[in-house]
Order: structure tokens, then sequence, then C-alpha cells
């Protein structure tokens, strides 16, 4: 696939949306038809003419892509050895490619119809948007971008004017910076044991050996005195809470006076509260 049209002969148009690609960065691309492409190939020392089939056009992909798959299906064979590929038809040489990096490989290929090579990874300066800029740039804030991009910082980075920087909303940076207001200042703290308690019901996936998925905390605000319950149900925390009050109350010999918890059902029932 590429993103040249001028590469191609016999095009046939796709009605738009028929075709979907995903492109660089996660993008979806739309493939608006398909052709041939002449080509030049450079096999020790002497060139051949040849021709690539059915290849797509995909308006700003950013990229000239080769699929290996779609070659073996036409019956091309194809060895990689050291850092070379290898392409076959007949037995006969066709073309050839030098690796680049970890798994990508440059083809020796030129359109007849351009000046310029056509490569698995040639960049050209396409116009990108915002957002995949910042992704690109780890989540950088559009500003420090645009500033780059004005300031020509970068080689490379071609902003396309027409997309504004309010479409540029990230999911990942709203949830990684999102924060809470924090905790008022000058709460209540217990001058003495028993005077104010915490209790919360938690879950767990696997059961004890007794049947038990849930469980009670109570911890006291003074002597920070924590107690655990086990559970089969969640109900079963008013009991133990009760429990614990009359416990607290005796050793200490103070009141409890205040309860703290999230508002749950469990400690909303009527008995509880009175």
């Amino acid at each position: 696939m590429s993103h040249k049209r001028e590469f191609f002969t016999d095009f046939k148009p796709i009605p738009l949306g028929n075709w979907k690609v995903k492109g660089i960065g996660g993008t979806v691309l739309h493939a608006t038809g398909y052709g041939n492409i002449p080509i030049k190939s450079t096999i020790d020392g002497q060139e051949l003419d040849g021709v690539l089939e059915d290849v797509l056009y995909v308006p700003g992909l950013g990229a000239n892509l080769f699929s290996i798959g779609s070659t073996t299906d036409a019956g091309v064979q194809v060895t990689f050895v050291d850092d070379s590929a290898v392409f076959k038809k007949n037995g006969r040489k066709i073309m050839t490619g030098k690796r680049v990096g970890k798994s990508l490989y440059l083809l020796q290929i030129v359109p007849s119809n351009a000046s310029s090579s056509l490569t698995a990874s040639t960049m050209p300066k396409a116009k990108n948007s915002l957002h995949l800029m910042h992704l690109r740039c780890a989540h950088l804030n559009t500003k420090a971008i645009l500033r780059m991009s004005r300031l020509e910082a970068v080689e490379g980075m071609t902003l396309d004017k027409n997309l504004e920087e309010s479409n540029c909303i990230c999911e990942g940076c709203i949830f990684g910076k999102m924060k809470r207001t924090p905790f008022k200042t000058g709460r209540t703290r217990a001058t003495k044991t028993g005077q104010i308690l915490h209790c919360d019901v938690g879950f767990s996936p696997i059961k004890t050996p007794n049947g038990e998925s849930c469980f009670l905390l109570i911890k006291d605000d003074f002597s920070e005195w924590t107690e655990t319950y086990l559970m089969k149900k969640k109900s079963e925390a008013e009991l133990h809470l009760l429990n614990f009050i009359a416990f607290i109350e005796n050793v200490s010999g103070n009141k409890v006076q205040i309860v703290r918890t999230d508002g749950g059902g469990e400690f909303g029932s009527n008995h509880l509260k009175q």
C-alpha cells in the first residue's frame, strides 16, 4: 500500500469507508483506490522492469508498505539471510531488500514514474495531527508541540493546520493526571481509646476453606488497634461491629462516640442506627 497517487497506473477508485486501514499511531485511515505501480529493480548491477499489482492507495498513510504474505501468495519465494531479503520467482531473483532495525526491510526498488526510491520505510514529511504528535512525544503538552512545529525545532514534524488544538483530547492523560480534592484539615481525631472507630467491608476473589469471601476491618482511631472478621455474607458486618463496640467499651471503659464508614448498605440497618 502507498500514499503516493502519482506512482499508480490503471487506477480504480474504492468508495470511501469500504476499506479501513490501521495507520501509524493507531489512526484509522481509508483506502480510496487501488492499481498497479511500475517499478525498476537493480539485481547484480542489472536493471529489471516489473510491476507491483493491486497496490492499495491510502492517503495519509505516511509510508509505503509491502506485504510479504501477499507476495508469497502470488508465487514469489522470499528468503531472509543475515540482513538481506531476496525475492525470487521461477528461480530468478527479481528484487532485494536490506534490513533496517528489528523487523523492517528497505526494498531496493524505484517507481518507474518517480525519481525517488520507493522503500518499505520511507517516511516523508506527511502532515500529522496534533494528537498523533502528542502520542509520539510521550504525551507532551500540546502548546509545546505547537511551539516546536512553529520554530521547526524537530525535523520532519509537519502539523496539519486544519486540525484544531481542541481535537487533541487524550484519554490517557485525563486518567493519568486526575487528582481529587484533599481532605479538609482539622478533622476530628480521637483523644482516647474507643472514642472513634473506622470500619469497612472488603471482598476476596478466593474463598477461605470455610467459605468466607468477604471481611470486615475495624480500626480504633486513637490506639490504631485493628480487628479483622471473616464473613460469608456482608450482612454479618452488623453483628461483628456491635460485638466489637461492646468489647472495646468493656476493655477501655470509654463509650464509642463516632463510627466512620463509607455509607455502605451493610451499615444502614435500623437496628444498627439505633
